[in-house]
């Protein structure tokens, strides 16, 4: 039993670990102490010293600077690296004995099986794949390589190869792929030695080309990831998108086919380009790729212009005014009244369902009215409408209008006639006849009227 001691102020915090021989351990491995008052705390629990864990192993055949990582079971934490001798022995220690310990192995060019403390190395393969078109490397072809348990896909460099390296003896598939091409062979098993260096060629053949050019805006600045699509007469289709510099290649284009190259049009609600220009070219393929196939796209906006004009007499166009309405509701969002012109254009409307109405002050009662109104769904920047409207007199009113005005003239007369019709007959005789009459003092009618009227 071995005691210590060790002088503290107040609030210092302290741990304390033991350190001795190299082959003990102590248990727990550290303790903690505060000294929160001007006295002696109570005395620290003990320390339980022990003779470390020792992991002893080889590698066999035998193998030097082999990597031996231990590993602790609970937390997966690398607790100590060890390297194997020239005659492929290690050791790693001292360790907690009251812990669980894991082991791996690793060295480039090889694989291990682990047996308790021991492993067992094999050396790993490889293989070298190469392509060629006409004696000439062919870079970026997908070779896929695959086994029990592997998998991997990689492209030619620019040397026409690539290397699949750290393989595990067995048999592989080997595949290569590139549009526009065909290889011999088309595929190939190959089986792979411990520590072999294997040796696989393909020869390429051409039998479709590509299509080249760049996609940008009106300004000239690249726009990227648009969809671009080639079609055939009969059905032949590719499509690709630009990448971030606006540059996009359209592959497995047949020699012959005549194609039209356009932008890919899309319902989708994010599409952000409305049109470009041109809107497609066409490109035929004879025995080598097409360059410099370039378009300049316009993006959508967030509003929407509506334009266009009414198709009616010139006479009319005072008294018209067309509306702009939501399809589910009769108020009209936006109005313009025609004045001198038979055009109108509603600007910055917003995404949506709209009718566009003609409407007029002249009278339902007097005119017989025929407008038209257009259903529009705004999915593009701009739209050109085509309007029309009528209006002609009511018949009735065309029969009143060409009464004569004799006839109401003679009809005011025979009214007038009825009413004053003594007055008259004095105005006939006085004026026709040469006879004057006298008036009478409390009546309008002459006196020799009067008289008889008496009697």
């Amino acid at each position: 039993m071995y005691k210590y001691s060790y002088w503290a102020e107040v609030n210092d915090h302290l741990k304390i670990k033991p350190v001795a021989h190299p082959q003990l351990l102590f248990y727990p491995e550290i303790h903690s102490v505060d000294v929160t008052v001007p006295e002696c705390p109570p005395p620290v629990p003990a320390f339980e010293a022990r003779l470390g864990l020792f992991i002893k192993g080889s590698v066999s055949p035998a193998l030097g600077d082999v990597t031996v990582n231990i590993i602790e079971e609970e937390t997966g934490e690398i607790i100590a690296t060890q390297y194997t001798n020239t005659d492929g022995s290690y050791q790693a220690g001292p360790l907690h004995d009251d812990k669980k310990y894991t082991l791996s192995a690793d060295k480039i060019g090889y694989s291990f099986e682990q047996a308790g403390y021991n492993f067992k190395a094999r050396k790993l393969g490889q293989l070298i794949v190469t392509v060629t078109d006409n004696s000439r490397a062919l870079p970026g072809v997908l070779v896929s390589l695959s086994g029990e348990s592997y998998r991997s896909n990689n492209v030619t460099q620019l040397n026409g190869s690539f290397t699949f390296t750290n393989l595990v003896p067995g048999q592989y598939y080997l595949r290569p792929l590139l549009k526009e091409y065909i290889f011999e062979p088309s595929s190939k098993t190959i089986s792979i030695g411990e520590g072999e260096d294997a040796l696989s060629k393909f020869l390429a053949t051409r039998v479709a080309f590509s299509c080249y050019g760049n996609i940008t805006s009106l300004n000239g600045d690249p726009e990227k990831f648009v969809p671009i699509e080639a079609v055939g007469p009969k059905g032949e289709h590719e499509e690709t998108q630009c990448d971030i510099n606006g540059s996009y290649r359209l592959r497995g284009l047949l020699p012959g086919v005549l194609y039209q190259v356009r932008i890919k049009e899309s319902d989708s609600s994010e599409q952000r380009i409305e049109r470009s220009t041109p809107e497609q070219m066409p490109v035929q393929i004879m025995d080598d790729s097409v360059h410099n196939v370039n378009f300049i796209v316009f993006r959508r906006t967030n509003t929407h212009s509506i334009s266009g004009i009414v198709d009616t007499d010139s006479q009319w166009f005072t008294k018209l005014e067309v509306r702009l309405c939501k399809e589910d509701n009769d108020e009209a969002v936006k109005s313009i009244s025609l004045g001198p012109s038979n055009f109108f254009d509603f600007t910055s409307v917003p995404k949506g369902r709209y009718i566009v109405r003609v409407k007029t002050s002249l009278s339902s009662q007097m005119y017989n009215i025929q407008s038209s109104e257009v259903f529009v769904d705004l999915y593009r920047d701009t739209y050109q409408l085509h309007l029309s409207f009528r209006a002609a007199l009511h018949q009735d009113t065309h029969e009143l209008a060409s009464t004569p005005i004799f006839g109401l003239f003679f009809g005011i007369c025979i009214i007038a006639s009825v009413f004053y019709y003594p007055t008259l007959i004095v105005f006939y005789r006085t004026i026709i006849l040469g006879k004057r009459e006298e008036l009478s003092e409390e009546s309008w009618l002459p006196k020799d009227y009067e008289r008889k009227k008496r009697r």
